[in-house]
Order: C-alpha cells, then structure tokens, then sequence
C-alpha cells in the first residue's frame, strides 16, 4: 500500500475509521493522466473517479455536438455517484487540465462499502444534496435574461463565498463564459461594460473589487 491514503484526501472518506479507510484503498485504482487525457467518458464502466492531484475539468455533450462547460474538479473532489445507482453516462466528460492523479473504484464494490458501512451513506447523501444545489445555483443564472445581471449576481456569490469585496475567479474566464451560458468574447465585453458603470473594478488576472453590496 501506498504511504498516504488516497482516500484520505476525499472529504467523503475522512471521517471514517482508519481500518475502513484501509479497506477501501484496496478497492482503488490508481492513475496518472496527462493533460488533455480523457479520463471518463459516456459508456465507459460504472465507476467512482476521485481527484487526488491536479484538476479535471467536467464537460456536458450537447445534442448539438457541443460540449458545455458544467465545473472544475480540484484535489479531494470526486464524481460518479449518480453512475453508482444504475444511472448511465451519456454525456460527460472528465478531462484532465494538467498532469493529474486519478483514483477509481468499481460501481459495483462501491455499492457493497454502502450497504457495510453506513457513516459513507451519510456522507455520500449530504454530498449529492450539495451537487443538487450547485446545479440549481447555476441554472439560476442561466434564467437571468440580461448577461450583465448574470455577472453580477455570479460575483455576489462569489463574494459572500470568499467573504470579501475583493473575489477571485476560480475558474479561467473561458470557463466562466461557459458556466455562466455566454462567449467569453461576451463576458469580457459585459465585464468592461461593468467596469465603466463603477459596479467593480478588475485589479489583476480573474481578479476584481466590487463596489455594489
């Protein structure tokens, strides 16, 4: 076994007992991909990815062949959960934006450490009830007509969530023209627009002090 746990690095994980934690790094596969490497992809085997290192970046295939930003994976964040109660995958893409190291266990054996174990049901529940309101924060923006109020109800969250007036971007601006349903073309214009109307001003690379509480 390896000297650190890569289910130790998973907030899912952490509360277990060290002897279930054990258990359950026997069930992982570990890799590493490089950047640009697909590492999930519709109809690919049921399986629970989990991010130990680096970043992967989660794609929706649209109808019309489009692929539609949806978030960024970062160091403990996992999917699959819904692939792990007989849902298939017919649309999302997990990319690796660098060199990354990925863990995977089986659906199958994941359902069993379900059934043994029922402090990781608990956890899983509150995880998926927060993937639930992620999804609906960002439909929510997708409702607002104007793109400009879509920018602004973005960084107001973002400014409750970092508890400050000065937010930081965390995603890159192509990204957030995507999450947010717009071209970044569009979301630089908006942003300029924004910052002649005194509503925040851009003080580094993704980064801006907003003057409207």
């Amino acid at each position: 076994m390896s000297e650190h746990l890569c289910v130790q690095f998973v907030p899912l994980f952490q509360k277990l007992k060290q002897a279930d934690q054990e258990e359950i790094e026997k069930l992982i596969n570990h890799v590493v991909v490089q950047k640009g490497e697909v590492v999930y992809a519709p109809n690919d085997s049921q399986q629970l990815i989990i991010l130990e290192s680096g970043r992967l970046k989660v794609e929706n295939l649209m109808e019309n062949g489009d692929a539609h930003f949806q978030a960024i994976m970062q160091s403990g964040d996992f999917m699959g959960e819904n692939w792990l109660f007989g849902a298939e995958n017919n649309n999302v893409f997990l990319t690796a934006e660098e060199l990354s190291q990925v863990c995977r266990i089986d659906a199958e054996q994941f359902r069993s450490l379900l059934i043994d174990l029922p402090q990781l049901s608990y956890e899983l529940t509150k995880h998926m009830v927060r993937q639930i309101n992620e999804v609906n924060r960002q439909n929510y923006y997708l409702t607002i007509y104007k793109i400009k109020d879509r920018i602004m109800a973005y960084f107001m969250d973002l400014s409750s969530e970092q508890e400050s007036y000065t937010i930081q971007l965390t995603l890159s601006l192509k990204d957030t023209a995507s999450y947010l349903g717009t071209t970044p073309e569009t979301l630089s214009r908006k942003i300029q627009e924004l910052t002649h109307q005194n509503k925040f001003d851009r003080i580094g690379i993704n980064q801006f002090v907003l003057f409207e509480k």
